[in-house]
Formats: structure tokens, C-alpha cells, sequence
């Protein structure tokens, strides 16, 4: 297919009154409300940085890492389960829902604990206090997932996105109104609206799927088990180490400057991902529901359709990158940031290998053989850390970036591979509309 007839098809899709319009429409949306979303996280460091000063804000940073870290094992790895078993039993999301939170309430009290107990310990000195404050946050991340993976399950994924636009902007706003009244912030401050954001997010998602379950009293799926949650909280860990060790290990071989730049550069590739980040959680219920029905014609074509859309739309930010990193950079942080240009293309090289593979995660884990993606993040985290080994000491941050490309085209192609010989499909850009 031309990239002409790929536009056309595009443009047809977005003004359509059928499925795969309302499917565009709804990407746009998400992905509208997550470029929203990281410009207020983006805008709310600056203010806390500048406002706190690097003492008191690098006590917040380092307590609120914390908290996110543990919202992993709290969360079980029952958003993406939830997707998939709320796609396959239409009308099960109460049932679900109390299911999921009855176990997340007990490992999310657990971890309370403990953040409750690093609050006495003395050598956290001054962060002891924002240990304390920020013991419910996994927790209350934790239930917000479940109430997102479910409404993502009944196709409400660009409503299940706006509460976490809407949690952070409330709270830079109070922030902003408390520095402008006082004149400064104190960590503990910024702590409690943090907290206070995390519920607000936990509220507003808890309103929209009781709205969106009105009625419902089917039973839940017997076939639930933990168990089965539990790759996924693995496949997060995973990814989590993955986004993480190049910088980690690049601080480590090889000093703090080249690092400071590098993770402007690595954070600015991602966002050739970031639509295809939107579709994957659009497509998953849908690839869940197909599997179970036996339509694997359907998955052919939705899984082609949505790598190429996704290809064509990211292509000019990919080709931006591609041709103009230098300037891009020095323009938009300065000349000292110039010289992580190739990084950079090396990066946004790596990712365009998951534009050209398309949604291999999304139907792996919705089709139950989420044990292959946890496979292929494993082999790809492994050689992350082996080529960031080899790599930093004598090409630093090219190094760094070049063994992060290598993973990432490690794992698509395993996944490519997973698909091809266990569910038949042929994923990516270039594979048939129809087997």
C-alpha cells in the first residue's frame, strides 16, 4: 500500500461513522490527552524545581520514585488483565472490580507499611515525613489502574485518560496559587498534593465506570486467578528496567554530564512511540474480544491497519528527528545539548523498529500468551544491560543509545516471531490486510 492510499484511508477512517472511525477518533483523543498530560508534568517539575530548590525538591523526587516504584508490585498486574478478561466477559467489570481490589487493597496495605515504617528509619532524615504522607499514594495508584483497565475493557480508553491529566494540573494549579500567596513551597507540601491528586484521579476513575456499569449484575468469570495477573506486574518491572538502565549505567561508566544530556535525548525519542502507545490501548479489548470469538481474519486486518496508520502519522516527527537533531536540540535546550544529535538518531532509529512491528503486545497479552511477551522483555532487558556494558566505556552516550536501539529491535523481532509461529498473523507495516 502507497503512502497516498494509506493517507486517503486515514482521512476516510477519521471522518467515519463506523468502528474504525470511531477507533481513529478516539487514538487522536488519547494521544491528545497524553502529549496534554507530559507537558503538565513537564511544566509542574519546572515550577517544584525552581520554587523548592534542588535540596528540597530532590527530597520530594526521591520519595515520590519510591512510591511509583512500589505501585508495580501493588498494582498485581491487573490493569492489562483486566482489559483482556473485561473484553472477553462483556458486563463483568463490577465483579471484576471487586475481584481486582479485594487482593490490591491487601498488597497495597502492606506497602503502606513499610513506606510507613521507612518514615521512622533515621537515616531518611528529612524524607521521613513525605514517607509517611506518601505511604497511601500505591495504593490509591494502584485501584485507579483497575478502575482504567476496566473502562479500557468496554472501549472507554480516551475517558479512562483525562483523570490523569486533570490530578496533576489541579495540583500544580493549588501549588501555584500556595508559592504565589507565600512565596515558597516546602516539600511536605507538595507531598500532600500529591497525595491529594492520587485520589482525586482514584474518584473521578471510580465515578466513570460506576457510570459506565449502571446495571450490570452478571457473575463474574470463574476462570479468574492472580496468578495469571502476575506477568504482567513482571513485564512491568521489566520495561521499567529497561527505560532505566541506560541512564543509570551511563551515570556509572561514564559521569554525570553525558548523562544529563542523554536523558533529555532518550526522553524526547520516546515520543516517537507515544501514538503508538495510544493505539495499543485501543486495539488490546479489541484483539481480546476477536481472540475469543474465533476472528482471526479480523486481528489480521486491525493489527496491518493499525501499524500502518500509526507508521504514516509518526513518520514526520521520525524524519524530524532523523534530519534535524542537531538544531532541534541546540534550539530547544542549547548548544551544550547539541552534541547528544546522534544519540538521538540512533534512538529514533530503535524505536522505528516498533512502528514497523506494530501492536505485538497488545495481541499477545489480549490472546493469553502474555508468558511470550514477558520472554521477550526479559531477553531484551538482558542484552540492554550486556550491550550498555560493552558499549558506554568506549562510546559513551552513542553507546549507551546504540545498545537501546539493539533491544529495542531484539524484542520486537522476538515478538514478531511469537506471532508468526504461534497465532499465524503477520504483524507490522508491511503484512497483509487479510490471511
Amino acid at each position: 500500500m502507497s503512502l497516498r492510499t494509506m493517507f486517503n484511508s486515514l482521512t476516510a477512517d477519521l471522518f467515519s461513522r463506523g468502528e474504525r472511525g470511531a477507533m481513529v477518533r478516539s487514538t487522536l483523543i488519547t494521544a491528545a490527552f497524553q502529549v496534554t498530560a507530559a507537558a503538565i508534568s513537564f511544566g509542574s517539575s519546572l515550577l517544584y524545581a525552581r520554587v523548592m530548590g534542588p535540596h528540597d525538591y530532590g527530597l520530594y523526587a526521591y520519595v515520590i520514585a519510591w512510591a511509583t516504584l512500589l505501585t508495580i508490585p501493588v498494582a498485581l498486574g491487573m490493569q492489562s488483565y483486566l482489559v483482556r478478561e473485561g473484553a472477553r466477559h462483556p458486563g463483568s467489570q463490577v465483579q471484576l472490580r471487586r475481584w481486582a481490589d479485594s487482593r490490591v487493597l491487601v498488597a497495597g496495605i502492606l506497602t503502606g507499611c513499610l513506606l510507613i515504617a521507612a518514615s521512622f528509619v533515621p537515616a531518611t532524615g528529612k524524607a521521613g515525613p513525605l514517607f509517611l504522607i506518601a505511604s497511601p499514594i500505591p495504593l490509591l495508584g494502584a485501584l485507579s489502574q483497575v478502575r482504567q483497565g476496566l473502562l479500557c475493557s468496554v472501549k472507554l480508553v480516551a475517558t479512562s485518560q483525562w483523570p490523569l491529566m486533570l490530578g496533576p494540573l489541579l495540583m500544580a494549579l493549588t501549588m501555584l496559587s500556595i508559592w504565589l500567596w507565600k512565596d515558597h513551597l516546602e516539600p511536605w507540601e507538595v507531598m500532600t498534593a500529591a497525595l491529594g491528586a492520587s485520589l482525586l484521579i482514584l474518584i473521578t476513575g471510580q465515578a466513570q465506570l460506576s457510570r459506565a456499569t449502571k446495571g450490570q449484575f452478571s457473575h463474574r468469570p470463574t476462570t479468574l486467578r492472580l496468578r495469571a495477573a502476575l506477568p504482567f506486574m513482571a513485564m512491568g518491572v521489566l520495561f521499567l528496567v529497561h527505560d532505566q538502565a541506560d541512564i543509570i549505567m551511563l551515570g556509572t561508566l561514564h559521569g554525570a554530564h553525558e548523562t544529563g544530556i542523554y536523558a533529555i535525548v532518550a526522553r524526547g525519542s520516546a515520543k516517537v512511540v507515544m501514538l503508538a502507545a495510544a493505539v495499543d490501548l485501543i486495539v488490546a479489548p479489541r484483539f481480546a474480544a476477536m481472540h475469543r470469538s474465533g476472528d482471526i481474519a479480523g486481528m489480521q486486518k486491525l493489527l496491518t491497519s493499525a501499524a500502518r496508520r500509526v507508521f504514516l502519522l509518526t513518520l514526520p516527527l521520525v524524519l524530524l528527528f532523523l534530519v534535524a537533531a542537531r538544531p532541534l536540540l541546540t534550539f530547544l535546550y542549547g548548544q551544550s545539548y547539541a552534541s547528544g544529535a546522534m544519540a538521538l538518531r540512533i534512538l529514533t532509529v530503535g524505536y522505528l523498529s516498533v512502528l514497523l512491528a506494530g501492536s505485538t503486545s497488545p495481541i499477545t497479552n489480549m490472546s493469553g500468551h502474555e508468558r511470550l511477551t514477558l520472554y521477550s522483555a526479559a531477553a531484551s532487558v538482558a542484552a540492554n544491560i550486556l550491550l550498555n556494558l560493552a558499549l558506554i566505556p568506549k562510546f559513551g552516550m552513542n553507546g549507551s543509545a546504540t545498545a537501546t536501539a539493539i533491544s529495542l529491535f531484539l524484542y520486537n523481532s522476538l515478538q514478531w516471531n511469537w506471532l508468526r509461529t504461534r497465532l499465524k498473523l503477520r504483524p507490522g507495516v508491511f503484512g497483509p490486510d487479510r490471511l
